[in-house]
């Protein structure tokens, strides 16, 4: 049996360039924990499949969700800002 995989990354519409001019923080926060993910936003015209491939975005198995999720909701904190 495979474990289940989450992955979130953050896409920006617009060019590449203009991605590249942010950075966007994911957070998933829990009793006494929190997890972190800051990277460059892709561009809406990139294709996701290659950041899963290489992992450049938050990636987290079934066990951690569950560590953070409340009452079977998992929230992720987004925030994006000029980098």
């Amino acid at each position: 049996k495979q474990e289940q995989q989450f992955f979130a990354i953050v896409q920006l519409i617009g060019t590449r360039q203009q991605a590249e001019k942010f950075l966007y923080r994911l957070e998933l926060t829990g009793s006494k924990r929190r997890l972190t993910w800051e990277s460059t936003p892709k561009s809406i015209h990139e294709g996701i499949q290659q950041a899963i491939l290489l992992s450049d975005c938050l990636v987290f198995d079934g066990a951690t969700a569950l560590l953070f999720s409340e009452n079977g909701n998992l929230a992720i904190n987004v925030t994006v800002f000029i980098g």
